[in-house]
């Protein structure tokens, strides 16, 4: 932590010779406490509780740059994903120029294909032999139905609501390729979005895409993922209601969050690739009874369907939470919830869990 400290400073320092820059710093600290009841179910139906109790791996530091109208930057980073998160990680960073018809944006930052409706604080629901020792923090329903490919390198060109970027290629990893394949990838992955704002409604729809080659002796195939996705959002004074629904083929390959078991594989072969064709949503409902405390329930379901799989590979979430506030900045999410690993593409019943704590949470 001291060398991040050091690493800012000096960055400040730099920049204050360099521009006459605001520099308008913030930080999170998050820690999550939660007892995790796994039932396996099978010939592992071995029952355990695990608690987890540590720094949030999404607990970060940064800073928004201003250096003049048109130009503006963004710095951020967060604590590791070690067991003892002793490694600080760049979540974001990037500069905008704003050229008054529309806006330039360079380095690492959310693409366009990213929709957040849920505040599901839970998370890290992996293997479940052992403990989650990484923190793993506001999950938001993104694996069981919603939409995200996550904090990207890119350039993105932004007018009005919509936004369109050219994103870092996803390429197969070679572990996960038959021997003797390799991958050939020649270009960038595609995202883009439109956002819609009305009185009390806001619209969204997103896509993405990305490609790259399979080479092998006697095969030489594309391997094609894409996703588009719909999300809404509606306000009704202390009521709120929102959601959204995609569907794709392959969306491992444009770095899509997906909670089924094979959902995110790469299905290829020395003589060519099978196809997965995956859907989700999920739905949340919101009601703040004043500014000290407000609930959320949502449910989120995803689905994989492989080609020449036995069975469907599904899996599910929904929770209920409360968000109780001490001070401005200074709140708790206590949380309930189940998460239904379902059934793999072989039709074997997966973990279910069922998860409760709460997340306590500073913002500075």
């Amino acid at each position: 932590m001291k060398k991040l400290i050091a690493l800012v400073a000096a960055m400040v320092m730099i920049t204050g010779y360099a521009y006459a820059a605001d520099w308008d710093f913030y930080g999170s600290a998050r820690v999550t406490t939660f007892i995790y009841d796994i039932d396996r179910p099978g010939a592992a139906d071995v029952d355990t509780k695990n608690l987890t109790h540590g720094l949030a791996q999404n607990a970060r530091f940064g800073a928004r740059v201003k250096v003049s109208d048109e130009l503006s930057a963004r710095v951020e980073f967060g604590s590791g994903q070690s067991a003892d998160n002793d490694a600080v990680r760049t979540r974001l960073i990037y500069g905008t120029w704003n050229f008054g018809g529309g806006s330039l944006t360079i380095g690492q930052a959310y693409a366009p294909f990213n929709m957040f409706y849920s505040n599901q604080v839970a998370g890290g629901f992996g293997s479940f032999k052992s403990p989650d020792t990484n923190n793993a923090s506001d999950m938001g329903l993104l694996p069981y139905g919603g939409v995200y490919t996550g904090r990207q390198p890119l350039v993105q060109l932004q007018f009005g609501g919509f936004k369109i970027a050219i994103v870092e290629p996803k390429v197969a990893a070679d572990a996960s390729l038959p021997i003797g394949v390799y991958t050939e990838s020649v270009l960038p992955k595609l995202e883009a979005s439109y956002g819609l704002k009305l009185d009390v409604v806001s619209l969204s729809v997103a896509g993405s895409y990305n490609t790259f080659d399979l080479e092998a002796p006697g095969m030489s195939v594309s391997y094609d993922s894409y996703a588009i996705a719909f999300g809404a959002k509606a306000n009704f004074g202390a009521f709120s209601l929102g959601g959204n629904y995609y569907f794709g083929q392959n969306v491992d390959g444009i770095g899509m969050w997906v909670g089924t078991v094979t959902g995110g594989d790469i299905n290829a072969t020395n003589t060519g690739t099978l196809d997965n064709d995956t859907q989700g949503y999920i739905i949340v409902a919101g009601f703040k009874m004043n500014d000290m405390i407000g609930f959320e329930a949502g449910y989120g379901s995803v689905e994989s369907e492989l080609d020449q799989a036995v069975s469907k590979d599904d899996a599910s979430s929904y929770y209920l939470n409360a968000t109780i506030a001490f001070a401005p900045g200074v709140f708790i999410v206590p949380e309930i919830g189940i998460v239904d690993q379902g059934d793999d593409h072989a039709g074997v019943e997966q973990n279910e869990i069922l998860y409760y704590g709460l997340k306590w949470q500073i913002n500075f």
